[in-house]
């Protein structure tokens, strides 16, 4: 059954990358929220859960990792997919990222914003989570 847009959480605090990410989710068809930490997510998805949430590692007040832990062990939050997006491609973080429950732990600078669209909506559809995108222009990515 496909429904309306995905409601993702963007959780970032470098402006630039929020602003290249937000475009390039909004324009491939996500409802995008903006967080710029993890207290923050934290309260806003005990109200209104996202289907999917993206995350940095390094962020102020409480950190990604952090705040991963906190959402698996929420009742209403443990089921939301979480991927983590980051500059760090330390083993020891990917490792820690996964074993507390992230679906996958991507270094910025191996991928472009359209291919995390791309991943985002195979993680969503491996969720049993289907909606309809539309055609995202070539400019975008």
């Amino acid at each position: 059954m496909k429904s309306k847009l995905p409601h993702l959480v963007l959780v970032e605090d470098d402006p630039f990358i929020q602003r290249m990410y937000e475009r390039a989710l909004t324009a491939a068809g996500f409802d995008v929220s903006l967080s710029p930490d993890g207290t923050i997510l934290l309260e806003v998805s005990q109200l209104h859960a996202p289907d999917i949430i993206l995350m940095d590692v390094k962020m102020p007040n409480f950190n990604g990792l952090e705040t991963l832990e906190e959402l698996k062990s929420g009742i209403g939050t443990r089921e939301i997919p979480v991927i983590m997006l980051s500059a760090y491609d330390d083993p020891a973080i990917v490792n820690k990222a996964m074993a507390l429950g992230a679906e996958k732990y991507l270094v910025k600078s191996q991928y472009e914003p359209m291919q995390v669209v791309d991943i985002l909506k195979q993680i969503l559809s491996n969720h049993g989570k289907h909606f309809e995108y539309p055609e995202v222009p070539p400019q975008v990515s």
